[in-house]
């Protein structure tokens, strides 16, 4: 890979063997981790896309790639205290990355959930992205620097 706009893997033109609501949810997914603030912008008032972070649509070593990652979930969060999904790993990079808590108005309650339709679509598109590879290894440029190395 050579440039960040480049996907390995892209749902939209991929062959799909139907046109059910999970293929759907795929392809919004998609859309949405390209282009957050244009498909979901109540959680993305920062203007960025979880595509910033996870470069080539999470699929490109050494720049937090989602590739398998799915399989990694239910796992347990130090910070929450408590078993962690993976819906509730995207809300809080919602939350916390793309600063979702931003957009809520005094009195109103529109943060994101773990059954969010946009964290369910995002959540299909990273577990298909888990697709062919063992699902929830660690692998080697799994993470941002090379010194992040499995044991």
């Amino acid at each position: 890979m050579v440039t960040a706009w480049e996907f390995p893997k892209n749902p939209l033109t991929a062959p799909t063997p139907d046109d059910s609501k999970l293929s759907k949810e795929v392809k919004w997914g998609f859309k949405i981790f390209k282009n957050t603030p244009g498909e979901a912008p109540q959680f993305a008032p920062g203007k960025i896309s979880c595509n910033n972070c996870h470069l080539n649509g999470g699929q490109r070593k050494r720049s937090l790639p989602l590739v398998g990652v799915a399989g990694m979930f239910p796992e347990y969060n130090k910070r929450s205290g408590r078993l962690y999904s993976l819906g509730d790993r995207i809300v809080d990079c919602f939350v916390r990355s793309e600063n979702a808590a931003g957009m809520i108005k005094p009195g109103e309650s529109s943060m994101p959930t773990a059954t969010s339709k946009e964290v369910l679509a995002v959540s299909a598109y990273v577990t298909w992205l888990a697709r062919g590879p063992r699902s929830g290894r660690i692998r080697l440029g799994g993470g941002r620097t090379l010194s992040q190395r499995p044991a």
